[in-house]
């Protein structure tokens, strides 16, 4: 239940602000941008072990939803790296 409230009620509204300060070009976009990455790859890592680790207990697990978020996750995670990696001093 705890999961479900910050999923809904911080990092929905944080990623729609983001969004829409980026395509403003506003400077709060860049630095929020940034931040929403780096919980999305942190998040879509655990999804992603936490799969393996369902189906190596031997629970059930639904392949189509478990392709779906591990997708979902990869992508963030490799667009957390690049933008991780473009940063200057």
């Amino acid at each position: 239940m705890v999961i479900q409230v910050l999923d809904r009620g911080v990092i929905v509204p944080v990623s729609v602000i983001t969004a829409t300060l980026l395509l403003k070009r506003r400077p709060w976009g860049y630095t929020l941008s940034g931040m929403i990455l780096l919980k999305i790859l942190t998040m879509g890592a655990a999804l992603i072990f936490m799969i393996i680790v369902q189906a190596l207990a031997g629970v059930a697990v639904d392949l189509v939803i478990s392709a779906a978020f591990v997708v979902i996750s990869l992508s963030g995670i490799v667009l957390a790296v690049v933008t991780l990696c473009t940063i200057r001093d």
